[in-house]
């Protein structure tokens, strides 16, 4: 077996380097928003010359790429742990139900990251592919489940209140040929509804007429257990 070569001393100080600023970057975003992100203060916060930064990132823009590619990762794993730790595999509402609230927990966990990655805009920074393929981490984790229920013949009937779409509105995923379009559409509606609602509470929006979050969270993943006509 091709054993994979380990690392150069020289690519595991840039590598180090290169943490240590978006590290940087990540903690000023958390104190000042990300309008705020300053390549100059990194640098000097890191005591190095402004052009220094230069060598391990192009711009700012690069910057902030890695830093959001960094934290979906981070994101994409909390997820991942949660929903593949649920026991027996078929327990489809237990797995969903999971990756619902490892969302959330995350996001309470790590504010200014989830407004970096779903709120807050970074001026004239437009995102590049490689950082929404990060981001599908949930959307492939909520496929797989999907998917598994499908193969195991329990796409269900589709409820009154479902909503289906055109075959033609959806971009083809070979994992959810046998899924019917109306699950993919309640798919696509319970993460829009997810990421709204977290970032709803994280704001205080609720805070005048919601006494417990979590609760009311909670039913709302029950909400969306039963569209997918699941308990």
């Amino acid at each position: 077996m091709t054993q994979t070569p380990r690392p150069s001393m020289r690519e595991r100080f840039r590598e180090q380097v290169r943490e240590q600023i978006l590290d940087s970057a990540e903690a000023q975003i958390s104190q000042l928003g990300a309008a705020g992100l300053s390549l100059r203060a990194i640098a000097r916060e890191n005591g190095m010359a402004p052009s220094a930064i230069h060598r391990y990132f192009t711009n700012r823009d690069d910057v902030v790429t890695a830093l959001m590619v960094r934290e979906f990762g981070a994101l994409g794993d909390a997820i991942d742990a949660a929903e593949t730790a649920v026991a027996p595999r078929t327990d489809y509402s237990a797995r969903i139900r999971a990756v619902f609230l490892a969302q959330r927990e995350w996001a309470l966990s790590k504010p200014h990251s989830w407004f970096l990655l779903f709120g807050s805009l970074v001026p004239d920074y437009t995102e590049p592919h490689e950082v929404c393929d990060a981001g599908n981490r949930f959307v492939f984790t909520m496929v797989r489940i999907v998917a598994d229920m499908a193969a195991a013949g329990l796409t269900g009937a589709q409820p009154p209140t479902a909503v289906d779409v055109p075959a033609q509105a959806l971009v083809h995923v070979a994992d959810l040929d046998a899924v019917p379009n109306w699950q993919v559409a309640t798919g696509f509606a319970a993460y829009s509804w997810m990421c709204g609602a977290i970032t709803a509470e994280l704001r205080g929006m609720y805070a005048d007429f919601v006494a417990d979050n979590k609760a009311i969270y909670d039913a709302g993943i029950d909400h969306w257990l039963a569209a997918f006509g699941l308990e």
